[in-house]
């Protein structure tokens, strides 16, 4: 597979995932819910309406209709995934949101009140609540029915903000091919700016990137900036399900993960304060696990969000079984010239350190612009490419 149908294989891998199509007029014009009315009302409209939903029958066709902000938040997104918006096929999606939140205590909770799980069902919150409980006492996992709406409570809250902050509105995953990162349309400003980024990639004997460590300082671009950072990986080497596994480290938890029959995954982390413009720049970390045992294209990049960036950095660490010839690094337009070994007078190749194990490139002293691709590139000596024919 040449490197350009990489490209495009990637993007038609995450257009799978997350639906991806034009914003309809009706968005672009301004009459968006969300748009119109500020995130912060949306999302506690949501809040009130999923609170309102789980109780008497739980979501049903007939009792989500009652439900304006939703079912409008639901038709946009079938709308920009070019499908009928039904009454059904918005129940549906709703279920499908809901069965993404990564917290699994909370998810199930959320399910079982709303009325998804077939084996907890009853006529009203109550009868449903008892049904669950006594499978939780079955397994030895038991809980107050207080526990239970506590759980619920901050189930409808981070889906009420995932719903507020829709990333099939306005966004552009940038393609790679190795691993992806960072979507956000550059058209459309984030409500949190990335001012450094940084990140390890650790290499195992067999060439396989099995760890990236990311870490990245954010502030606030608004008043009211919404707590979310996403972030879209793909590992072209395999594609299947269950390659990637994000998990946070500190200053952020994981809310949801949506992932793709090719291995597509988009990943949503929420940071633990509402930052607003005069706060001090903003830390979290999180790394993702690579299960595969294929190489990885030897190059690894970054494309800065919108306005700009004021550092990136890429730190390779290989195994000492199998390092690179050569390295250099890029600020490029496009995956296809990056890759391109530059001549030796243009003083872009790196110095392979501690016997060829340890590559560093800092971007830093200017505004990165957002249409840039930066990153490190390198030549697996040549028994890569044959051992994995």
């Amino acid at each position: 597979m040449s490197q350009a149908e990489r490209a495009c294989y990637i993007d038609c891998a995450i257009e799978e995932l997350i639906g991806l199509r034009q914003i309809n007029e009706r968005s672009k014009s301004g009459e968006c819910m969300v748009n119109a009315e500020g995130t912060d009302n949306v999302r506690e409209k949501y809040e009130r309406e999923l609170r309102e939903l789980r109780q008497d029958l739980g979501c049903t066709p007939e009792r989500l209709m009652a439900s304006e902000g939703l079912l409008q938040a639901l038709r946009e997104r079938a709308s920009h995934q070019n499908r009928d918006g039904s009454l059904s096929y918005c129940v549906a999606e709703l279920r499908k949101i809901g069965s993404e939140l990564s917290d699994e205590e909370e998810k199930e909770a959320l399910l079982v009140a709303l009325g998804f799980e077939n084996k907890h069902q009853g006529g009203n919150l109550t009868a449903r609540r008892e049904s669950y409980q006594a499978e939780l006492a079955s397994e030895k996992r038991w809980a107050h029915v207080r526990t239970l709406q506590h759980r619920e409570d901050r189930a409808i809250k981070t889906l009420a903000l995932l719903l507020a902050d829709d990333p099939l509105r306005g966004v552009q995953v940038l393609p790679g091919p190795h691993i992806v990162r960072d979507f956000r349309d550059v058209d459309h400003h984030p409500d949190l700016q990335t001012l450094t980024w940084s990140s390890i990639y650790h290499i195992s004997a067999s060439g396989v990137i099995y760890r990236q460590d990311i870490r990245r300082t954010v502030r606030a671009l608004t008043p009211d900036a919404r707590p979310l950072v996403f972030d879209a990986h793909q590992y072209l080497a395999e594609s299947r399900r269950g390659v990637l596994e994000f998990h946070a480290d500190y200053g952020c938890r994981v809310v949801a993960h949506q992932e793709a029959d090719s291995g597509a995954v988009v990943e949503t982390f929420e940071i633990y304060k509402q930052l607003r413009p005069e706060d001090a720049p903003y830390s979290l970390g999180y790394h993702v696990l690579v299960n595969s045992d294929k190489p990885s294209e030897p190059i690894v990049r970054w494309k800065p969000d919108p306005p700009f960036s004021l550092s990136a950095e890429f730190t390779l660490i290989f195994h000492p079984q199998l390092t690179p010839v050569r390295a250099w690094w890029f600020a490029t337009r496009n995956s296809e010239a990056a890759q391109i070994e530059p001549k030796e007078n243009e003083g872009r190749h790196l110095e392979l350190l501690d016997d060829g194990c340890y590559v560093h490139r800092l971007f830093d002293g200017e505004q990165l612009e957002p249409n840039l691709h930066r990153g490190i590139a390198w030549v697996w000596p040549v028994r890569v490419y044959t051992d994995s024919i």
